[in-house]
């Protein structure tokens, strides 16, 4: 749903997501001007700390500083919320404000569970091209995935089914608690994988590498849980993809935003090689 979407042919429930955007959305900016949303200073990937700015604000109007690297140009959130920070505004408020809809579906949305639905028929669709893609590249079929940002664990589904063991890690409480649920093995962080001595011969990172607050940390520990001659999918909406809105840019929860060549920088810093890589970026 945009925010040009006439409410006139949202359903009620539609129309009370949009309400509900513009209330928590000003309720993230008093938590910022408040300071019980605490912010840091970063540094780049690269380590430079020469940078120029590209915006000071979301694209909700929530303060949002983007800068660009003079020396890689990568952009980074500078300031940003801390690791304990973001932990709670996804608990809080991202779903809140990011809460789907089907304006532009055939049938409106009716209530949460509705909402629900619809999330995890998305994620089980994208599951299936994402596995459909794995075997495409001829790769031995996985006996074990992870997908590290899972939400609701649709895209393990068509992996499950298949009699693949599958692991998911998810921020979110309610959204771990529904994919529990489901059925599937569910931790809070990468770190608690590691403890387990699990390893994964595939790896999902579907709108998650964005997101990282210790971006170089956390793919450290990706390799770490990779097995041998393992593979990674990373999809993040690309700066100069040609499908990508304006709801993929620039947004508060993000603290970075890639295109191609940033992507395959940062992931050739830390040896992994490129499969396939584009604009949107998929790799």
């Amino acid at each position: 749903m945009s925010n040009d979407t006439p409410l006139s042919i949202l359903s009620p429930y539609e129309q009370s997501l949009i309400h509900q955007k513009q209330v928590q959305t000003s309720w993230v900016k008093a938590k910022l001007k408040s300071g019980e949303l605490p912010l840091e200073k970063t540094s780049c990937f690269c380590g430079s700390t020469e940078d120029i700015e590209v915006t000071t604000e979301d694209r909700l109007g929530i303060p949002h500083r983007l800068v660009i690297c003079r020396e890689c140009a990568l952009i980074r959130a500078n300031p940003r919320l801390t690791a304990e920070g973001y932990k709670q505004f996804y608990n809080e408020d991202y779903r809140l404000i990011h809460s789907s809809s089907s304006a532009n579906r055939e049938s409106p949305l009716r209530d949460k569970w509705d909402d629900i639905a619809s999330a995890w028929v998305r994620q089980v669709e994208n599951g299936k091209a994402v596995l459909a893609a794995y075997e495409n590249q001829g790769q031995p079929f996985p006996k074990t995935v992870i997908d590290f940002g899972c939400h609701y664990g649709g895209m393990m589904q068509s992996f499950l089914e298949r009699g693949v063991k599958c692991y998911g890690i998810e921020i979110d409480h309610v959204a771990k608690g529904i994919a529990e649920e489901r059925g599937f093995d569910m931790s809070s962080s990468l770190d608690e994988l590691l403890a387990k001595g699990i390893k994964a011969d595939f790896i999902i990172m579907q709108d998650i590498i964005e997101h990282l607050t210790d971006l170089r940390g956390d793919l450290e520990k990706i390799d770490k849980l990779l097995e041998k001659d393992g593979i990674l999918y990373v999809w993040t909406p690309g700066l100069f993809g040609p499908t990508v809105t304006t709801n993929n840019l620039f947004q508060f929860a993000h603290t970075f935003q890639f295109c191609g060549f940033t992507l395959d920088y940062v992931m050739g810093a830390l040896r992994f090689e490129p499969i396939y890589l584009d604009e949107m970026c998929t790799s």
